[in-house]
């Protein structure tokens, strides 16, 4: 499946018509084609080739339209998906306590740095009310930077930031309360 043709009209776009609502599992092709694109940036070994395509490894994607602690969103301009936010209750900084992570999250290219991704987060974060854990990669640098700046206007610089070695994977990870 190919995704929307909207690309070329990028500058027109008034940036306001930017929103998030849960994603109908109808549209989980094109939410493939999108993880696809956004695995092949952060970990490329999710991402097979097959004699048939691309094949995207993530096993518990069918999860999120069936568990009740995990909601994923469609992320959409005048309702062209642009992206997408992955929600569930999954954390590893235990001692944080918190009920809320963003799994995955993800603006198409094209769309980044327009505010955009700020946006939908905030808003995620608006309402969803409670203990967020927010997780990079360290060697996602452009993602560390995002995650900082978004949640720094968010909590006016009431975070936590640790670093944690999982599987010798560091991660750091923004901690913080939406009340």
């Amino acid at each position: 499946m190919r995704l929307p043709h909207f690309f070329q009209i990028i500058n027109q776009i008034d940036l306001k018509r930017a929103t998030f609502k849960k994603l109908d599992e109808s549209k989980k092709e094109i939410l493939i084609e999108l993880m696809i694109q956004y695995f092949e940036e952060v970990a490329p070994e999710k991402v097979t080739l097959t004699k048939a395509g691309k094949y995207l490894d993530y096993p518990y994607l069918d999860q999120y339209w069936t568990d009740k602690n995990r909601s994923i969103f469609e992320i959409t301009v005048d309702e062209d998906m642009i992206g997408f936010a992955m929600v569930n209750d999954w954390v590893i900084y235990k001692k944080y306590n918190a009920n809320r992570s963003i799994a995955e999250f993800y603006i198409h290219p094209e769309w980044r740095r327009k505010s955009i991704g700020s946006e939908i987060a905030v808003a995620l974060f608006s309402r969803f009310k409670g203990k967020w854990e927010i997780r990079q990669s360290a060697d996602n640098k452009v993602a560390i930077k995002f995650w900082r700046r978004t949640i720094e206007q968010f909590t006016k610089r009431n975070y936590e930031e640790v670093e944690l070695s999982i599987k010798n994977n560091k991660q750091i990870i923004q901690v913080f309360e939406s009340i």
